[in-house]
């Protein structure tokens, strides 16, 4: 099983997986790549320079693809999809697009959970606050999905509710 939490920044993927890591024992958890990232290196890439903006998506998008290569069996707080989602502005998108077509194609997910914005933005010191820019990647991550035929499940009200979701879409893959 190869399961993605999907969607903009501050919609809850984390609050998600943070539940299913207590119900689920079986699976391995990936968290996400970029707040590691961002942490690492005490800047937002909104304080970044374009060309180090592309690195920073370059290692996310890497980094991803190898946590997701070495675990047969996992659920991942965001996936592929996201990383391109955040390189649309940058002159490295269409590379990178082929890229994650091709790799989708020869190691599809199973699961693919999209999160909606349902609740306003909290500011956690580390995300991006500007509520536009939620909202375009929002838009841009379906359009992604869209254009890559990949169909996906909604998660929206609390997050009990979307865990229990998630859990009724993968029983029968236990």
């Amino acid at each position: 099983m190869r399961i993605i939490l999907t969607g903009s920044f501050s919609v809850g993927k984390t609050s998600v997986m943070r539940e299913l890591k207590k119900q689920l024992s079986n699976i391995s958890f990936l968290d996400e790549v970029a707040r590691d990232l961002i942490l690492s290196q005490n800047k937002k890439p909104e304080q970044m320079e374009v060309h180090e903006q592309e690195d920073f998506q370059k290692k996310i998008l890497f980094t991803q693809m190898y946590q997701e290569s070495f675990t047969s069996c996992f659920v991942s707080d965001r996936g592929v999809i996201d990383t391109l989602a955040y390189t649309k502005d940058l002159d490295m998108y269409e590379r990178v697009y082929d890229m994650i077509e091709d790799y989708i194609h020869l190691s599809p997910y199973t699961h693919v959970f999209f999160i909606p914005k349902e609740f306003p933005l909290v500011d956690d010191g580390v995300r991006n606050t500007d509520e536009e820019f939620q909202i375009e990647i929002e838009n841009r991550v379906l359009e992604i999905l869209r254009k890559l035929e990949i169909k996906h499940i909604p998660l929206t009200g609390s997050v009990e509710k979307r865990v229990q979701t998630v859990l009724e879409h993968i029983k029968s893959c236990m």
